[in-house]
């Protein structure tokens, strides 16, 4: 976990395999300017499924600039219950969670302002 954490707190974009890619294009676009205003090296993308393929091609297909990590079903991250939504949250290099936020599709302001005030709390805090 050092390894990818490293020593600077992290944006966590947690995609279940259940979400649908084109429900949150457009929180997908503030994910996107979020990874251009932060740096690439400070968002996880964490995609929890059992299709790696469509995982790949999915990370591929966005191109955020982001590392990504797979996950199968029967296993968890940081949470210990099973999420089925898109979860977005900041991680410290303590390893500690913070600021989780589940964004409404049909409100993407909500994730725009989320990101754009953890994004500042994270450059801030460097």
């Amino acid at each position: 976990a050092s390894d990818i954490i490293g020593d600077s707190s992290k944006i966590v974009i947690l995609f279940p395999e259940e979400s649908c890619s084109s429900c949150f294009a457009e929180d997908m676009e503030n994910i996107r300017a979020a990874s251009k205003n932060l740096g690439g090296n400070r968002l996880l993308f964490i995609f929890k499924g059992s299709d790696y393929r469509r995982a790949l091609a999915f990370f591929q297909t966005e191109n955020f600039g982001a590392n990504m990590f797979f996950l199968n079903n029967n296993e968890t991250f940081i949470f210990n219950r099973d999420l089925s939504k898109l979860t977005l949250f900041s991680i410290t290099d303590e390893y500690r969670g913070h600021n989780v936020f589940f964004p409404v599709k049909s409100v993407p302001e909500y994730t725009r302002r989320y990101l754009e005030a953890l994004t500042n709390n994270l450059k801030n805090n460097e």
